[in-house]
């Protein structure tokens, strides 16, 4: 039927979007099922997956989810939904994801996909990529995030890139681009932090997005295409 692709940075409202299309849907009488990867553990609730909004001051809301296990999971489900929600697709192989896809719309199905379009590096995602190449696909950008650096300091900056930290530092333009952030329930806590995490996001614009050059030279050219010139475009 078709493929929803929710995309952006952190806090953009991708997840927003997203559980709005799914509640419109159950509205009229469709099914669902959310799915979230295992490795996502920031979005858990008493310890059990959730899809969420990312906006802890004005609208608490979250929907119960499922952690992924692959696409046999999906095909079972396919008989009783309508709906196939998939939060954080980078967690999930391309071409894996792009099956489930193609299965989904086969059945006559509505996949719908809630994901950030950059990692860390400026690197876009390829499962996002792949997904906005489907026949029939339609991609929504979330436009809602703030830089949190210009916040900080009384500013109003649209942010349209997500700032990693790893022990409280830059990452490097090769740092791991999916490290968990540890969840510490913060979406019931009022956002009192991750204890324990070795990475930390927040969105930020390109003015203020960090990365370090990468340890490999080999990926020194991606470095430039990806970041540096990026940045040397504001």
């Amino acid at each position: 039927m078709s493929t929803i692709i929710c995309g952006g940075g952190m806090r953009s409202g991708k997840s927003d979007d997203a559980m709005n299309i799914v509640e419109s849907y159950h509205n009229l009488g469709l099914k669902y099922i959310l799915f979230q990867p295992k490795q996502n553990t920031r979005d858990v609730v008493d310890e059990k997956p959730v899809w969420r909004t990312g906006n802890y001051n004005f609208r608490l809301t979250y929907a119960s989810a499922q952690y992924y296990q692959g696409p046999e999971q999906v095909i079972s489900a396919l008989s009783k939904y309508d709906i196939v929600g998939i939060e954080e697709p980078h967690w999930i192989p391309k071409d894996e994801l792009l099956e489930v896809a193609n299965m989904i719309n086969e059945r006559d199905k509505i996949l719908i996909v809630a994901g950030l379009n950059y990692f860390h590096n400026g690197v876009p995602v390829p499962q996002m990529q792949s997904l906005r190449e489907l026949k029939g696909s339609v991609y929504r950008q979330g436009v809602q995030a703030l830089c949190q650096n210009d916040l900080d300091s009384g500013k109003r900056t649209l942010a349209t890139r997500t700032q990693m930290l790893i022990d409280g530092k830059y990452p490097r333009f090769d740092s791991p681009t999916d490290l968990p952030e540890k969840s510490s329930e913060r979406f019931l806590d009022g956002g009192a932090g991750s204890v324990g995490s070795t990475a930390s996001y927040y969105p930020v614009s390109v003015k203020n997005w960090e990365v370090l050059p990468p340890a490999d030279e080999a990926l020194f050219a991606d470095y430039k295409k990806y970041y540096l010139d990026v940045k040397n475009r504001i």
